[in-house]
């Protein structure tokens, strides 16, 4: 056990912040260091413990020159009688430590203070240097400028600055002291902090939707877009596919026409794709480019492409509609296939390849004329029929006879 009594217990023994204590000289092996008012060894005001070091070491600022120099912050110099990072380091909040000071603004950062040689409005946000909310880059004076609002007084053009980019605020100083304003044509918007124009556009700088005065236009992602079911036609919003409308005429799109449900749909003999566009329906063996084309027409069917990958087609080749594997083409229809023997409902959906079989009783068997031979129905030589019915014709005329003597 440590004897705080031995002289010689702290020569001996190394001594930590935190180790108990009864007297100052417990501690004197632990450098910058006291016996604290609860008994455990503490370091003096304005120093830390560094488990690097094994000390209690001066924080940035405070006075140097009779202090080991190797109890120290790490890049941190005596210079005016007190301790200061490096030319190219920073203090951080702490005063603990010196970190490297950036000096391009996106550089990478673990702290804001490395980011101060861009001003006040800097910060260290995931791990870059950028320019807050509040302030905006110029590469100029490589430095993140304070915004002034529209109609907040400025003393520069730097000062000005609108969030919408193709519409910048500027300094104008027709009357006293100066203040931003909006070009000519267009007006700020609510909060002062961006320029709208008065002609309104699609794809122009937008953060809610009253900032997109066009008709059946929102604001989406910063830009002015159409509204669903609504296209770009002219520069404007018009309606499309299941739009609201009131007459043909207010279905703008290709191919649409008002329903008495009053929404734009397809005409009759179109189909709507994939891509939300009017495109003809197609009869089997028929050119088409989606499924939807054949599927409108029979059910059971698909657009096969020769060409696979479809990313590989060219936009002037098309597929055609044909039945789905699995299912054959019989009396305009697709049906599944089924074999002989097999269970059936419909008349068409028994399949024998060169052929003909039939749905009889439930059942799929071979047609008149055709006898079964394994999964195929086999057209029985008809002359073999008629010598087969003459020798039956025979022995039921001679049964007759016999039965009459």
């Amino acid at each position: 056990m440590l004897d705080l009594d031995d002289e010689n217990t702290s020569a001996t023994v190394m001594i930590i912040v935190g180790n108990r204590c009864i007297k100052k000289t417990d501690c004197r092996s632990l450098v910058n260091s006291h016996c604290g008012l609860d008994k455990k060894c503490t370091c003096n005001r304005a120093h830390f413990w560094s488990e690097e070091l094994n000390a209690c070491v001066p924080e940035i600022g405070e006075k140097c020159g009779s202090v080991d120099e190797k109890y120290k912050v790490k890049y941190s110099v005596c210079k005016d009688e007190a301790w200061t990072c490096e030319a190219d380091r920073v203090n951080l909040k702490s005063n603990q430590d010196c970190r490297k000071l950036l000096k391009k603004i996106g550089s990478s950062c673990q702290y804001r203070e490395q980011c101060q040689l861009f001003g006040p409005a800097a910060h260290c946000v995931e791990g870059q240097c950028i320019c807050g909310a509040e302030s905006h880059w110029l590469s100029d004076e490589k430095f993140c400028w304070i915004n002034k609002k529209i109609n907040e007084q400025c003393w520069s053009q730097n000062d000005c600055y609108s969030r919408s980019p193709g519409l910048q605020s500027f300094c104008d100083r027709s009357t006293a002291g100066g203040f931003c304003s909006c070009p000519t044509g267009s007006h700020h918007s609510a909060d002062k902090g961006y320029c709208i124009s008065d002609k309104p556009e699609l794809d122009s700088y937008c953060e809610e939707n009253e900032d997109c005065e066009l008709d059946y236009s929102y604001c989406n992602d910063n830009k002015c877009k159409c509204q669903e079911n609504y296209i770009v036609l002219d520069g404007l919003c018009q309606a499309g596919l299941n739009a609201i409308c009131t007459a043909d005429i207010k279905c703008k799109q290709s191919n649409t026409t008002c329903s008495e449900k009053n929404v734009c749909k397809c005409k009759e003999h179109f189909i709507a794709s994939p891509d939300n566009e009017c495109i003809p329906i197609a009869s089997f063996e028929k050119e088409c480019m989606y499924d939807v084309q054949c599927t409108s027409v029979i059910p059971n069917t698909h657009c096969a492409f020769n060409k696979l990958p479809l990313k590989d087609l060219t936009d002037n080749e098309y597929g055609k509609c044909k039945c789905i594997p699995g299912y054959f083409y019989n009396m305009d229809s697709c049906f599944k296939k089924k074999w002989l023997g097999e269970e059936c409902t419909k008349e068409g959906e028994c399949f024998v390849e060169s052929s003909r079989s039939f749905c009889r009783n439930g059942r799929c068997v071979c047609g008149f004329d055709y006898m079964q031979e394994g999964n195929q129905c086999r057209q029985v030589n008809s002359e073999s029929t008629i010598n087969t019915y003459s020798v039956f014709q025979l022995v039921a005329a001679i049964f007759v006879l016999l039965k009459m003597l």
